[in-house]
């Protein structure tokens, strides 16, 4: 069987690297380039494209992955899906976060400045003092476009359930 795996914003197919399951065969789907102000649905529905859907299969995501496979999940029907540190519905957004909607500061960002180790970053993720050079590492390699994509998507993101 295949498991393919979304990583989170930050993320990459390294996230997966150690998981090893008999009888699976893990795969990674890289990201594709958002379009402008592309919702979360339809980004999902773009990234199904890469499955193969002729094998047995199923879905994982970690974090924001695990929104995306939520969505896709739509497109595919009866599909397993594994959800790892992620939200199934949006009300499940911390208020904190939800903030964000009403005022989009993280639009007023430059994109040449890597938010990683700021302290607004390291609140709003709720990262430990043991986390926070592995959490700027990952924030800082991250491409900011579609960062503040992604956070854009979360925020608006409308998180039906998927068919079952």
């Amino acid at each position: 069987m295949n498991l393919y795996c979304v990583s989170g914003i930050g993320g990459g197919a390294a996230l997966f690297g150690k998981i090893q399951v008999p009888g699976v065969r893990l795969i990674h789907l890289d990201w594709i380039d958002p379009r402008h102000k592309e919702p979360l649905a339809d980004y999902a529905a773009r990234l199904v494209h890469g499955i193969n859907t002729n094998a047995p299969f199923a879905l994982m995501g970690v974090s924001f992955g695990g929104m995306l496979v939520m969505e896709m999940a739509k497109h595919l029907p009866h599909v397993p899906i594994i959800q790892v540190s992620s939200m199934r519905l949006p009300d499940q957004l911390p208020w904190y976060l939800r903030l964000g909607k009403r005022f989009p500061f993280y639009r007023w960002v430059p994109n040449s400045y890597p938010p990683g180790n700021s302290f607004l970053m390291r609140w709003s993720f709720d990262i430990r003092p043991q986390e926070q050079e592995h959490f700027a590492a990952i924030i800082n390699k991250s491409n900011p476009l579609f960062v503040k994509w992604a956070i854009d998507a979360i925020l608006h993101w409308k998180g039906a359930r998927p068919p079952r």
